[in-house]
């Protein structure tokens, strides 16, 4: 019998999903390079995001699975309240986090891993592995250990042979590097509650998506508002005068395909 060091084992097929997730987020790279920046607006593509994760909540209707798609008794229970409330604060803080990380910022950031430097998914999974030991109590084993150093070392590696290091901090001021952090932080953040309401409340994966969806329509409602309340489209100064210059000046062949993609 020949013996290998390394062995697949058995596969489950629900690892196709996360896969076609990564392919799915490297084409939507690609397709966000095919527009210019200025043709780019984060309050309108944020949207078709809200948008899209509320219609997970079709899912259900397409499987045809036995349990109920939202128990209307328990949507205004003191317990629902309480973890729909922790919910949304921990997406207020990734938005928040977000949009002052993207202040002062020569581009719009359309998505927070737009960036040049790979090891931001490097410091991403660290901050993954120990918020999943405290909170799960996840146990990694040396395999997890040697494809962590493995893929830690190629990202290092790509980055000091691109010179992206110097390229992403030299016009970048401390203050934004570390709302570049927060942003991370509050994103596993977020990443893991949803976990922790799916696996240990029992929310089903479309109640979970139809909140944050929920909560992006209605905080872009607001925002929108503020932006005619409070904005200027005729004061190049006002950090909201480049919303009017995209409405003003982009064409529907460009807004249409980027709310589709």
């Amino acid at each position: 019998m020949v013996y290998c060091i390394f062995s697949l084992g058995k596969i489950d097929k629900k690892i196709i999903w996360p896969f076609l997730f990564a392919i799915m987020q490297v084409a939507l790279i690609f397709i966000n390079k095919l527009f210019p920046s200025d043709k780019v607006n984060q309050l309108i593509d944020s949207f078709p995001i809200a948008i899209g994760n509320m219609l997970v909540l079709i899912i259900p209707f397409l499987f045809k699975t036995n349990d109920k798609i939202i128990k209307k008794d328990e949507i205004c229970t003191k317990k629902n309240i309480k973890y729909q409330a922790i919910h949304w604060a921990i997406n207020a803080l990734f938005s928040l986090s977000v949009a002052l990380a993207s202040l002062g910022g020569a581009s719009v950031v359309v998505s927070v891993h737009s960036s040049l430097l790979v090891t931001r998914e490097v410091v991403e999974i660290i901050i993954l592995i120990i918020i999943t030991m405290i909170i799960f109590k996840t146990k990694y084993y040396i395999h997890h250990i040697i494809c962590l150093v493995i893929f830690c070392s190629l990202c290092i590696g790509i980055d000091l042979l691109l010179d992206n290091y110097k390229a992403e901090f030299s016009e970048q001021v401390p203050l934004k590097i570390i709302f570049n952090v927060i942003v991370l932080i509050s994103e596993i953040t977020r990443y893991c509650y949803h976990k922790y309401m799916m696996n240990n409340l029992y929310y089903h994966y479309w109640s979970v998506a139809f909140s944050y969806g929920l909560f992006l329509s209605i905080s872009d409602i607001f925002i929108l508002i503020s932006v005619y309340i409070f904005g200027d489209k005729n004061d190049p100064k006002n950090y909201l005068y480049g919303y009017f210059q995209f409405i003003k000046n982009t064409e529907f062949k460009y807004i249409f395909p980027r709310i589709i993609s």
